[in-house]
């Protein structure tokens, strides 16, 4: 019975500590507004990394890319490839020259569409540190708008100065309405 006892008053012992640390002991856990100081003082702000406007010029588009029957994005570093992507574009005017040592051609393709009224074309090109963006505009037609019953495949082909930035893009799609 002497050792039920002594169990029972360490056991109180140990559950008044307890409850006095528990109400009135040091914390491990601040309050909730030296939480949010702490916080906010270990917030590491993110770099802002400023983007570029890059110039580019179209050298050729069109609305049926006889070669490319599905949606694909190519970047073209040597005249051999260029001459490849311009006769895959089906495009019959003369080639416009390129410095590839100045910098190199970007062509977007649509792919095959089913009617007309499908277009694509690039928005803006911009450097943001290791990365050169493209923002790539596909267009279709709004519901209900006539065109033509012919299968089209729109491309674009544009030239940029030469960067040694990774190539990223985004697509984005717009309905035109109907005139």
């Amino acid at each position: 019975m002497r050792d039920l006892l002594i169990i029972a008053g360490m056991c109180a012992a140990a559950i008044i500590v307890g409850a006095w640390l528990y109400l009135y002991g040091p914390t491990g856990v601040p309050d909730t507004d030296q939480a949010a100081a702490s916080v906010e003082a270990v917030v590491v702000q993110e770099p802002v990394i400023e983007s570029k406007d890059v110039p580019f010029g179209v050298l050729g588009h069109g609305s049926v890319a006889e070669g490319v029957s599905k949606r694909k994005n190519y970047a073209i570093y040597s005249k051999q490839e260029y001459e490849k992507i311009w006769k895959l574009s089906g495009n019959t005017n003369t080639m416009p020259v390129v410095d590839f040592k100045k910098g190199y051609v970007i062509a977007v393709f649509a792919g095959e569409r089913p009617t007309g009224g499908y277009a694509i074309s690039v928005e803006k090109v911009a450097d943001t540190g290791k990365e050169r963006h493209v923002t790539v505009l596909v267009e279709k037609p709004g519901a209900g708008c006539i065109t033509s019953q012919a299968v089209t495949s729109p491309y674009q082909i544009i030239r940029v100065p030469f960067s040694a930035a990774v190539l990223s893009h985004t697509e984005v799609e717009k309905e035109v309405p109907c005139e």
